[in-house]
């Protein structure tokens, strides 16, 4: 949602998906699991996102480093000038740096926004009360450790 609001505010013209290989579970719609990306895709477009502007990147992800060289891939391609990662609240910061270091040199503006703090996302000021949070913010804060290395 928070990336079909910044394209409904002209923020941004493109809207880049990647495939994490990941279904969801039986849809009875579809009559069988959809993946993830296919979801994304429809809640972009029923949110006021023309399906022109959606690219989904060739391939699947395994992680953020894997979703940054795709775009650097696509990048080098077709040169963009600037891009707006979109992530969770939780994943900003390591996103954030794996993109401007894999995409350093191409010349491209980078920015971060987060999806709103909801309840699937653990609040900030009660996330170390929940087995969720835990998870979440614990799982991310050992994965920052591995990309601060690794990037």
């Amino acid at each position: 949602r928070k990336a079909a609001e910044l394209y409904r505010q002209g923020l941004s013209q493109r809207i880049f998906i990647t495939n994490d290989g990941e279904q969801a579970g039986w849809s009875k719609a579809d009559q069988r699991n959809p993946r993830f990306y296919e979801l994304e895709i429809r809640e972009l477009i029923a949110n006021g996102v023309d399906p022109g502007a959606i690219s989904v990147l060739p391939g699947e992800v395994a992680g953020t480093d894997h979703e940054a060289m795709q775009m650097a891939a696509e990048i080098d391609a077709r040169p963009i000038g600037s891009l707006m990662i979109v992530t969770s609240p939780y994943h900003t910061r390591r996103a954030l740096r794996t993109f401007e270091k894999i995409l350093a040199g191409r010349g491209v503006e980078i920015g971060i926004e987060h999806a709103p703090v909801n309840d699937r996302t653990p609040r900030p000021e009660t996330w170390w009360l929940r087995v969720r949070g835990w998870q979440t913010v614990g799982g991310e804060w050992m994965k920052s450790i591995v990309y601060w290395v690794l990037y």
